[in-house]
Formats: structure tokens, C-alpha cells, sequence
């Protein structure tokens, strides 16, 4: 195929919903998770915030967002199972994605680790999310 024959991804019709059902990937996302906020005064970490939470055949992973050392925000995905396992490669992951933390307070750890592995729903969130996502299906079809 010629480069004038791929189609690009912005003339492809299929919609994320589809794209998804089709790999056996689920992503959830614009819903309200819940968990124990990293304390801010006196400050131990930075604040984090939970985009979205993807499962696959691997397991659930978070996208996470926060601020990194230099003010910008930043994101990086870490996997739900590392977070209860593995948790010094989660720490190692944040940090070279420029998180910061009080290294001299043996608190700030605890405090990243429960922000991490306290990430819920409550049910009827969820269900809601799924009814409107299946409204939105119906209606791009």
C-alpha cells in the first residue's frame, strides 16, 4: 500500500467504544474515584488525581495525573497490582516521571501507598457510567 492508501486515524468512523469491545480493553473514565487524599498541610507529597482506570487481560492500571517538580502536570500509568506488590517500583516510576515527596518523612510513603491501593467506586457510580455510556452508543450509531 501506497501512504495515499492508509487510512488516517482521523478518517476512521469507529467510535473509542468500539475500538475498545474489539481489543477486550476496557477503559473507564469521567467517573468520581474515591480514596484517603494525601495530606497538604504540613505537605508530605503531591496532590494526585485518578483519570482513568484501564483493564485488560493484564489487570486494572491507573492513569494518574499530578504536578510534577517543575510545576507542569504530568501523567504516567501504574498498575493496580504494583501498587500492593511492587510499591517501590511504583515509587520509582512517579519520581522519574518528576513526582515529589517528603523523603526524610517515612509518613509520605504510607500516605502515596493508601492514596493508591484506597482507589474505589461506589456502585451506583459505576452503573450510571454504564447507562450513559450505552445511551451515548446509541446515539453515534
Amino acid at each position: 500500500m501506497t501512504n495515499r492508501q492508509v487510512k488516517s486515524p482521523r478518517s476512521q468512523k469507529t467510535s473509542d467504544n468500539q475500538k475498545q469491545s474489539e481489543t477486550g480493553h476496557q477503559l473507564i473514565e469521567n467517573l468520581k474515584f474515591k480514596t484517603i487524599e494525601i495530606q497538604k498541610e504540613p505537605w508530605i507529597a503531591n496532590q494526585m488525581v485518578v483519570k482513568s482506570v484501564n483493564l485488560d487481560d493484564k489487570g486494572f492500571h491507573y492513569e494518574i495525573l499530578f504536578e510534577n517538580f517543575l510545576g507542569v502536570t504530568s501523567k504516567t500509568i501504574i498498575d493496580r497490582a504494583d501498587c500492593f506488590v511492587n510499591f517501590p517500583k511504583v515509587i520509582a516510576q512517579l519520581t522519574a516521571g518528576g513526582y515529589s515527596y517528603d523523603v526524610n518523612n517515612p509518613k509520605a510513603l504510607d500516605a502515596i501507598r493508601t492514596f493508591l491501593t484506597g482507589i474505589h467506586l461506589d456502585p451506583g457510580d459505576f452503573a450510571k457510567a454504564q447507562e450513559t455510556g450505552e445511551k451515548n452508543k446509541k446515539k453515534a450509531n
